[in-house]
């Protein structure tokens, strides 16, 4: 069960990871604690994890605009977990701020959709080259 971190730690093997990679995300329609939960809250109980079975490095995608003190609820959200992950005393942390990102292949979003046709000047990239990134920046 992916929303129960004590259930991870089967999957957490000292000396065998070298790297987690954080990728979750959820809808506002779920609402805030869901969000909450899965935006900010299962990424720092990973990285907490990562540090006790002594993983190097954590992943974050995260977003544009994080920042904890923001008023926005999404870039606040976003900011603490980044703050979180830095807190929690792994050696090395990578944080990704995409803009808006296409192609997901597990859901479609309407606002995004909009936004990518109309609103061409917001900068966009693919999961798919996030996750590029993010193996290419782990293999370093």
């Amino acid at each position: 069960d992916i929303k129960d971190p004590e259930k991870w730690k089967e999957e957490f093997k000292e000396g065998e990871i070298t790297a987690m990679f954080s990728c979750l995300g959820t809808l506002r329609k779920h609402g805030k604690k869901n969000q909450l939960k899965v935006d900010r809250d299962l990424p720092i109980a990973g990285a907490k994890l990562a540090k006790y079975y002594k993983i190097p490095h954590v992943s974050l995608v995260s977003s544009i605009g994080a920042d904890s003190k923001s008023c926005f609820f999404y870039t606040k959200t976003k900011g603490e977990a980044e703050n979180g992950i830095l807190e929690s005393g792994v050696d090395r942390v990578s944080i990704f701020r995409p803009g808006l990102i296409i192609d997901r292949r597990n859901d479609k979003r309407c606002v995004e959709c909009f936004t990518r046709y109309f609103c061409c000047c917001i900068s966009s990239v693919s999961a798919r080259k996030i996750g590029m990134a993010m193996r290419i920046d782990a293999e370093i």
